[in-house]
């Protein structure tokens, strides 16, 4: 069973966004799928975190991440209380060298949006309102 490793990307994005410093993206791509962290360097190399040898990667290596923090049932709230979004990276990798690098940061407005105390607040008064089976 695997788990996911996280990715941080110093390389200019393809659509100009620039990631909140903190930002982890998500992965299932890279080799651990163990909660190890792995950095896209400025220069298109792909590096464990803490290491300076790149990894001779091959393939392509999807990377996202949201500041989406809670969903339930039509409304969703965000860790920083701004309008929900959800950013996807594709990077294509050919031994090592990096080919190409596509995908984009995307709004979210298929759900109506609450702040975070307000949504705490709603799934409390939710959960007692429904009932339970002993």
């Amino acid at each position: 069973m695997s788990l996911f490793d996280e990715l941080r990307c110093d390389l200019l994005l393809p659509d100009g966004w620039r990631p909140p410093e903190g930002t982890w993206f998500q992965t299932k791509d890279t080799p651990d799928q163990f909660l190890s962290r792995y950095v896209l360097t400025d220069r298109g190399g792909l590096r464990q975190e803490g290491q300076e040898a790149l990894i001779p990667f091959h393939g392509a290596l999807t990377f996202y991440t949201s500041n989406i923090s809670g969903i339930h049932r039509e409304v969703c709230c965000t860790r920083d209380d701004a309008p929900p979004w959800e950013a996807e990276y594709v990077a294509l990798f050919d031994h090592g060298a990096l080919l190409k690098l596509e995908g984009q940061r995307v709004l979210l407005t298929d759900r109506r949006q609450v702040a975070r105390a307000a949504f705490a607040q709603g799934r409390r008064a939710s959960s007692a309102e429904t009932p339970h089976a002993d």
